[in-house]
């Protein structure tokens, strides 16, 4: 009787164990083809580079800020319907650890994307607050070509952004409209087209990016010309990179699809395009 149960148990669980692996096949079968290039990053092995002093520290003589005053600075801006309705901050006195402000500071919340502040910091530190990123398109070295010059603009879109974007981008639609309203006055009805992303030098990917960090969606080559954060519609619509349900792989090759979808624009605009885009530098000064 004990030889039966024990052969029964040992059948149960060989015909489990292969239902199992059978249902694994299916699964990974039914699964989006590109979740298969998942790969774990490697971190580069590189020294962390030592940061500059961003902010000025306080003289020795400066007013400590106090919970009323704080309060007083901060309280408006954090009742800002923008902000959404759950808005939690605190103030800490890194020296001593006291508390000197805290609104909804123990209010249990998914932690937000901080990251961006530090380089916000530092790009404003670097560039100023009244810098701007410029997409222009300049005549090329050769007669009857133009070349669209990349001015590392991140938010750069094809067409008219949604109305609730803000703020709203450059679009390369408005600019193919002036470049083509440009050249009609000048009775050129016909161009070749390059396209100019030297203002970026270095690698287009960061140490320890995959390629899959592409085809999920995640990120795109860095170049100085992109166009709807590295992706592209057949329609060139834009689409909206921060919503968290856009898995849309992004493109492998920004520049070249900016500067199709530009030459789509302009030939909507009556201008024929001949050939295909290419990779040129424009002439210094123009």
């Amino acid at each position: 009787m004990a030889n039966r149960l024990r052969l029964t148990a040992l059948a149960a669980l060989a015909m489990l164990s292969v239902f199992t692996c059978g249902a694994g096949v299916a699964v990974a079968a039914m699964l989006p083809a590109r979740l298969a290039l998942w790969q774990i990053p490697r971190v580069a092995a590189v020294p962390l580079a030592t940061p500059a002093k961003v902010l000025t520290p306080a003289a020795a003589t400066a007013l400590a800020p106090t919970r009323r005053g704080l309060a007083a600075a901060l309280g408006a801006l954090l009742a800002s319907r923008s902000l959404g309705s759950h808005v939690g901050a605190v103030v800490t006195d890194l020296a001593t650890g006291r508390v000197l402000f805290s609104q909804a500071g123990t209010s249990p919340a998914a932690p937000a994307s901080c990251a961006k502040v530090a380089t916000a910091v530092a790009a404003l530190s670097v560039l100023g607050p009244t810098a701007r990123f410029t997409t222009r398109v300049v005549n090329g070295r050769t007669p009857g070509s133009i070349v669209l010059v990349g001015g590392g603009d991140p938010t750069l879109a094809a067409g008219q952004a949604p109305a609730a974007d803000y703020p709203q981008p450059a679009t390369l639609a408005s600019l193919a409209a002036a470049t083509a309203q440009w050249l009609h006055s000048q009775g050129r009805t016909a161009v070749r087209l390059g396209y100019d992303v030297s203002l970026f030098s270095g690698p287009l990917t960061a140490p320890g990016w995959t390629t899959s960090y592409i085809t999920t969606g995640n990120v795109t080559p860095i170049t100085s010309l992109e166009v709807d954060q590295g992706r592209l519609t057949p329609a060139g619509k834009p689409e909206n990179a921060d919503n968290p349900d856009n898995y849309r792989p992004r493109s492998f090759t920004p520049a070249a699809d900016a500067a199709g979808s530009f030459a789509s624009f302009l030939r909507g605009q009556g201008i024929r395009v001949l050939g295909a885009p290419a990779t040129i530098t424009a002439q210094a000064g123009a």
